[in-house]
């Protein structure tokens, strides 16, 4: 009887797990897969006329905010104060705290335990995040390549045994390919005693341009965007197969692709148009990497750090290439918005950015979390800035945003706008 009763619940589960799957698959055919027919084109239509318009997208968003908006901030504020629970409750018995963030795994207990050895491979390894990482997972038990651009960024790392430095500029196919063939050949070491992997692909590789549109050239904008977006493109490009093959082999199902964007891919400010245009790419691709390759189990991560110290943001540097800027946009340029503008532009940009410089090591940690942790997540926001100033300023409307972005003390207008001279 036991038996029978077991067996018709099974059957029964199934059938309605089978009937989930098809009501759900209907609803999502007729939804996005049927063409809206001509009382849907009329709606649409009706929708974007004035003043039905405003009105819709008055009350929308008057209900998001004020129904939905509380709603989820209490389910959120409730899920924390579980957490503190949990936490203080652990502390005060003695009992092992809980990772918030998930699950880890340590390169050095894989040796041992897995008898796995686990690469990554960095670009961008020269200065900065990069080479700070490369240091930090190489301490940790990793194997790590580190693509460098310059001589220089090669030779600090001839004297650590785990990082093998790479000549790689990734605007370059003939170097991320040459790269490619000097990892395959090491995972395929047939003298290696432990199962090498392919953990991690991070992509830091970076630059930014700043000045006005109507001072830069398009060969800034190409070069923002050949090393900040193509060159990501080209490194993954290069390298997916390995990850997939790994993946499909079902012999290492944790590796991911960490790509290190800027909080400049998700929020734009004037006067760093060919930088953010790149970021606001690679991030943009991000997402739809991460979402194509959840088919084979593929993690993809973005890092979104705000300003941070390293050398891209070095107060001095910044004011050096202003005024090679400025020196060579020309006469004509230079008498439409005039000296007083420049020092203005200038001076708020420079400000600006190295007023409120993080510790890079913070964004060096949460690097790590995202190689090490299980699943990691798929976006990793750096900066108390960033956490909560600019994610909250980039949900709100674009006129609320463009009043927000052009506050500027004692903002001087072009000298042509002065004279009335173009």
């Amino acid at each position: 009887l036991t038996s029978t009763i077991e067996n018709l619940m099974k059957r029964f589960a199934d059938l309605s797990v089978n009937l989930g799957k098809t009501s759900l698959s209907n609803i999502y055919r007729r939804l996005v897969q049927t063409p809206p027919g001509p009382f849907l084109q009329s709606v649409n239509r009706w929708i974007h006329t004035n003043p039905v318009s405003t009105l819709v997208y008055g009350f929308f968003w008057s209900f998001i905010l004020i129904v939905l908006s509380p709603f989820i901030g209490w389910c959120l504020y409730f899920q924390t104060l579980f957490k503190s629970v949990d936490s203080s409750l652990r502390f005060l018995l003695g009992i092992r705290m809980k990772d918030c963030e998930g699950q880890t795994l340590s390169a050095k207990e894989e040796k041992v335990n897995s008898k796995k050895e686990l690469a990554v491979c960095i670009t961008g390894c020269d200065s900065g995040f990069g080479r700070d990482l490369s240091f930090a997972l190489s301490e940790r038990g990793f194997t790590v390549f580190a693509g460098c651009l310059t001589e220089d960024g090669l030779l600090q790392y001839q004297d650590v045994p785990s990082i093998f430095p790479l000549k790689m500029d990734v605007t370059k196919e003939n170097d991320t390919t040459k790269s490619f063939d000097v990892i395959s050949k090491w995972l395929s070491d047939p003298s290696a005693k432990l199962q090498r992997f392919l953990h991690a692909l991070i992509n830091n590789a970076g630059l930014g341009t700043a000045g006005l549109i109507d001072w830069i050239e398009i060969s800034d904008f190409q070069r923002d965007m050949e090393v900040n977006y193509f060159g990501m493109v080209r490194v993954i490009k290069t390298f997916l197969p390995i990850l997939k093959a790994q993946a499909c082999a079902a012999i290492h199902v944790n590796a991911r692709i960490i790509n290190v964007v800027s909080m400049a891919g998700l929020i734009s400010n004037s006067g760093v148009s060919a930088y953010h245009a790149s970021k606001h790419a690679a991030e943009a691709f991000s997402t739809s990497l991460r979402l194509e390759l959840k088919s084979f189990n593929l993690a993809v991560v973005t890092v979104n750090p705000s300003f941070h110290k390293t050398p891209l943001v070095d107060h001095d540097t910044l004011s050096r290439k202003f005024k090679q800027l400025w020196d060579s946009i020309g006469q004509d340029l230079q008498c439409q918005y005039g000296k007083e503008y420049y020092d203005h532009f200038c001076n708020t940009i420079v400000e600006n950015t190295t007023c409120l410089l993080w510790d890079a090591n913070v964004v060096i940690d949460k690097l790590i979390s995202c190689v090490e942790l299980v699943i990691p997540p798929p976006q990793v926001v750096v900066g108390t800035d960033a956490k909560f100033f600019l994610l909250g300023l980039r949900h709100l409307p674009v006129w609320v945003q463009d009043a927000i972005l052009n506050m500027r003390p004692g903002q001087v207008p072009p000298a042509s706008m002065v004279n009335g001279k173009a």
